[in-house]
């Protein structure tokens, strides 16, 4: 009985989580590039994408030089074990000044994950995300202007409609 009923929960979690999907267009010249789970930290010991960070961002260089669309799927950052997000946006402010180039440019889907479910909540994300202070100006600087997060998103082939 258990079972059936969480089950019947999922089921009714993924029903909701596709009838509420932002769809995003898609067609045959599109390019779009889909990162997952890399768990962007402070670059503590506990950060695991330290260690990768100049791979990936010369990969999304060359994702943004030609025109791809970022998708982050995620848990992009790691929250469990940085309370803040400032402390992994200090770590890593050359990753984010470049995903902000995706933002600006309309090529940026944001997707939250169990690592960063308070971006669920768009009161915390533009709190967090629309500006940072930059101790080397002393002013607020400008980052995700009226960024969203969602829960899913569906990619829809404008051909056929699928």
């Amino acid at each position: 009985m258990i079972t059936f009923t969480l089950c019947f929960q999922l089921k009714n979690k993924l029903a909701r989580a596709y009838k509420d999907a932002k769809i995003i267009d898609f067609d045959n010249d599109s390019k779009i590039i889909i990162f997952s789970d890399y768990h962007r930290g402070d670059t503590s010991f506990t950060d695991d994408f330290a260690n990768n960070r100049n791979i990936y961002f010369h990969a999304i260089k060359h994702c943004y030089d030609n025109r791809f669309s970022y998708c982050e799927l995620g848990d992009g950052n790691e929250l469990w074990n940085n309370t803040a997000f400032e402390s992994i946006l200090n770590a890593h402010k050359n990753v984010y000044r470049l995903i902000k180039r995706f933002h600006k440019d309309n090529r940026l889907q944001m997707i939250w994950g169990n690592h960063g479910m308070v971006y669920h909540n768009p009161e915390y994300v533009k709190k967090n995300l629309s500006t940072y202070f930059d101790a080397q100006t002393g002013k607020y600087v400008k980052l995700f202007k009226a960024i969203k997060y969602h829960e899913s998103i569906v990619l829809k082939q404008c051909a056929t409609e699928q």
